[in-house]
């Protein structure tokens, strides 16, 4: 069919015509939009306009090409924000009836809303159906037709499932403390997704739901310096839904995370004012939320390696790392010799389902994982696994890819290239295979230098502590074999045996001593394995009844050690 140009013209002047009733009602019923008889009305108008449309041009013989042409006269690209604003009442009225119909409190979504009964009768229901499916004719008669608006509805659409989605999200943050669980926001997206496709715009929800992840990441990083360095592992949940963001964006945002993290630990940590307890305590948390947060472990080697390199400044560092290893967990440590390393990898998994998520929620707190975890350990049904214990010097510049014990487990076909916000060098095996004992000791710089000051400090519990306990002390010397090589730690062993065995020697030589003398006990240690004891030179007098029970106890520990020799240090203990 041919078109004349008058016939053209006709027709676009009753088209531009028409678009004033659209538009006036549009705007006009917008303030009724849950009116489910306004919506209805709407509908009308619309079948209307586009039928005397179509009889126009029929009878006026104007061509198929300008009866669709003719649809910018009423929905002009132009005006597509205002096309957005005008719509935004409707759409965002259909999903307030839309959730209530599919309203359910055992849904993470829908718990802790108090829902007004008189809103949810069986009346109302039938009420809101209709509705839903009055709606979706408006819908349609919208995306069809000479009308033709959905060029427009795709980017409104999106722009409503993020305003609802922003929302959401604030919402429950605001409910729970801060905390967004990433099974809420499975659900939340999940929702929105059935919302989409039940208004037939699936693409819109698509085109977002990105940005969507990447709004969340960017609001929850502006507390990732609280989250990771101050109440892990209390806001593990808000870790773990970044983990997923992460996940869902291909690393977004990730780069300008380790930034603000770096500013805000030089800010806030690395000072003068606070102690070197505080912030090897911060250290820890930042190596164990931040290989939960990020599997290739990039922001946790770029933060941590400037807390590590202001560390290796302070003069206690050592001697604190010490004392925070071997001191502070000490009951966890006891829990974890008598329980179980069933832990779940989390810094390796891929993307978190509800089940792993709520999983790893439950086990957030549990001082078995959190202990175990800090040495690297998880029970595997062959064999105890472990980490490398190498010392940086000797990395650098090393392909790690081809260690042998990542030649081992390693293979070809998941191999997966580094990150490119990896430092140049730095290799996956090494980078992931790390926690906070390894990151801890990593401060020294040397493996020869932790042992060496470990020894030390175990030499001052062993022999100055009237609390001492080397069946402890024995357990945690387990712990450190599985990174350690056993010659580096064979002085450690000897020492601890002399103190099992001098509780032996008391033991034997109190059951045979006279019950007049006054009860000994000594340490008694082989000089060549224990570090140098600062000893006082001058002679140190006892009462005479304990100088009688250590002469006795010499006598009887020579009777019995015959090719031994007993020196006391009396200065010591």
């Amino acid at each position: 069919m041919t078109t004349s140009r008058e016939a053209s013209m006709k027709f676009r002047a009753f088209c531009t015509s028409k678009k004033k009733d659209v538009w006036t009602k549009l705007i006009f019923t917008a303030n009724f939009a849950k009116d489910i008889e306004k919506v209805y009305d709407v509908t009308t108008m619309l079948q209307s306009v586009q039928q005397e449309c179509m009889v126009f041009a029929l009878t006026h013989d104007v061509g198929t090409p300008d009866v669709y042409d003719c649809a910018e006269l009423i929905f002009p690209a132009a005006m597509q924000k205002v096309v957005i604003k005008t719509l935004r009442p409707y759409f965002l009225s259909h999903w307030s009836i839309y959730r209530l119909i599919n309203f359910n409190p055992n849904r993470k979504l829908d718990h802790g809303v108090d829902l007004n009964e008189a809103m949810y009768t069986e009346e109302k229901k039938q009420d809101y159906l209709r509705y839903l499916t009055d709606f979706n004719a408006f819908v349609h008669e919208l995306k069809n037709g000479i009308m033709n608006a959905n060029r427009h509805l795709n980017a409104a659409i999106s722009l409503y499932i993020r305003e609802l989605a922003a929302a959401l999200v604030v919402y429950e943050m605001n409910a729970f403390g801060g905390e967004l669980r990433c099974s809420w926001l499975q659900e939340c997206m999940e929702s929105l997704r059935q919302w989409a496709d039940h208004i037939t715009c699936q693409e819109a929800f698509h085109l977002i739901s990105e940005t969507i992840y990447k709004d969340v990441f960017e609001l929850l990083s502006k507390n990732a310096y609280t989250m990771v360095a101050v109440d892990f592992p209390d806001k593990f949940r808000g870790i773990i839904t970044m983990k997923y963001c992460l996940l869902k964006t291909n690393n977004h945002g990730r780069e300008d995370l380790t930034a603000m993290l770096i500013e805000k630990v030089e800010e806030n940590l690395l000072i003068a004012s606070v102690d070197t307890k505080a912030i090897l305590k911060s250290y820890a948390a930042c190596v164990e939320s931040l290989r939960e947060m990020d599997s290739s472990c990039v922001v946790m080697h770029k933060v941590c390696g400037v807390i590590r390199e202001y560390l290796k400044k302070r003069p206690d560092t050592v001697q604190q790392i010490i004392t925070y290893i071997t001191s502070n967990k000490k009951d966890e440590l006891e829990k974890d010799m008598d329980g179980d390393y069933d832990l779940k990898e989390t810094a390796t998994s891929g993307r978190p389902s509800l089940e792993v998520e709520e999983e790893l929620e439950r086990e957030s707190k549990s001082s078995v994982r959190e202990v175990a975890s800090s040495f690297g350990l998880r029970r595997d049904t062959s064999k105890t696994v472990r980490s490398a214990m190498m010392d940086e010097d000797e990395l650098k510049g090393v392909n790690d890819d081809f260690l042998p014990e990542n030649m081992e487990t390693m293979g070809w076909e998941k191999w997966m290239p580094n990150p490119i916000d990896t430092t140049v060098g730095d290799g996956a095996p090494g980078r992931q295979g790390v926690d906070v004992f390894n990151m801890l000791v990593s401060v020294y710089g040397s493996k020869e230098l932790f042992v060496k000051e470990y020894r030390t400090l175990l030499a001052e519990r062993l022999s100055g502590s009237e609390n001492k306990d080397p069946y402890f002390e024995k357990r945690y010397l387990d712990l450190l074999k599985l990174r350690f090589q056993y010659s580096e730690l064979q002085h450690c062993e000897v020492m601890l045996r002399d103190v099992m065995h001098s509780q032996e020697v008391d033991a034997m030589i109190d059951a045979q001593k006279e019950a007049k003398l006054v009860p000994v006990s000594a340490c008694i240690i082989s000089s060549h394995y224990w570090p140098k004891l600062e000893v006082d030179k001058t002679e140190t007098k006892m009462p005479v009844p304990l100088e009688l029970a250590m002469v006795n106890y010499q006598q009887m520990f020579l009777d019995a050690k015959r090719d031994r020799k007993l020196n006391w240090m009396r200065s010591v203990g």
